[in-house]
């Protein structure tokens, strides 16, 4: 007996190929105009299309996105210097460039008006000069032989024409702690922060370890549940195995005998064959 061709899935997918390329050329061939319209191209199949007629094919060009450009001031002049707005767009600041100095010339700048100021100079004297004879810019400290810690010294300087006393060298120190009082205070307030911390850290763990054992509990029971109702499933798992390991013999079986019966009658179509039906 002669062998029945079939077509496999390749041959079909050979086919599909070859078929679209043959139709995407004679297509091709049947283009006749082609026509833009703003960013539309149309391409038509007649040679003078008229308004009513519709294009085969119809393609949009993408449109030039120019919202990132920045677009020419208007009333600008030349030579100023360009500022961003809140808006992101640039205006006339209607300063001049050359206007603006650099960064260096300004440190130079004051550099030399400091370097051109007068000076306090500081003096320490034990008699102080009559005002007539005190100079200008001279903070005189004048030493109180009396005086014990920091406090040894009234700073006068020449104001008009007097010597004004404008400072000592006292400190109030009334509104401070002593030393002894600031550590007494720190280890008050520390041992007040470890019993605090210490109860704290009791309660939580009483209760921390009051609610493990109520989830304990409560999962455990869970489980129990659940494994209850996994033994059934497996049970009848079990079940439906042994009746599918007789299904598959039985199954296994039938294709036997149908191979038996199918032999080597079929044969696949060659690629020759089918590129032969479109030329090729």
């Amino acid at each position: 007996m002669a062998a029945t061709k079939i077509a496999t899935l390749a041959n079909l997918q050979l086919y599909d190929n070859l078929l679209k390329e043959y139709m995407s050329a004679q297509d091709a061939l049947s283009l006749k105009t082609v026509t833009i319209s703003g960013n539309t191209l149309k391409f038509y199949k007649v040679t003078e299309p008229v308004g009513s007629t519709e294009p085969a094919y119809v393609i949009e060009l993408p449109e030039s996105d120019l919202s990132g450009y920045v677009k020419k001031l208007v009333n600008a002049i030349e030579g100023n210097v360009l500022v961003a707005t809140a808006d992101g767009s640039m205006k006339d600041s209607g300063t001049k460039l050359t206007d603006l100095a650099k960064k260096t010339e300004v440190t130079t700048q004051i550099a030399e008006a400091i370097s051109k100021a007068g000076h306090m100079q500081k003096e320490v004297v034990t008699v102080l000069p009559e005002a007539s004879a005190a100079k200008e810019n001279v903070l005189y400290l004048y030493k109180k032989e009396s005086a014990t810690g920091s406090d040894k010294y009234e700073i006068y300087t020449k104001i008009g024409d007097e010597l004004v006393m404008i400072d000592d060298t006292s400190v109030d120190l009334s509104g401070y702690m002593s030393t002894e009082q600031v550590k007494s205070a720190i280890a008050t307030a520390k041992q007040e922060a470890i019993n605090a911390a210490s109860a704290d850290a009791t309660k939580k763990a009483n209760q921390a370890l009051t609610d493990a054992k109520a989830y304990t509990d409560g999962e455990i029971g869970k489980v129990n549940t659940a494994v209850e109702t996994l033994t059934g499933r497996v049970t009848a798992n079990e079940k439906n195995i042994a009746t599918n390991t007789t299904n598959i013999k039985s199954n296994t079986d039938k294709i036997t005998a149908l191979q038996g019966l199918v032999g080597d009658g079929f044969t696949a179509i060659t690629d020759a064959e089918i590129k032969a039906l479109f030329g090729k």
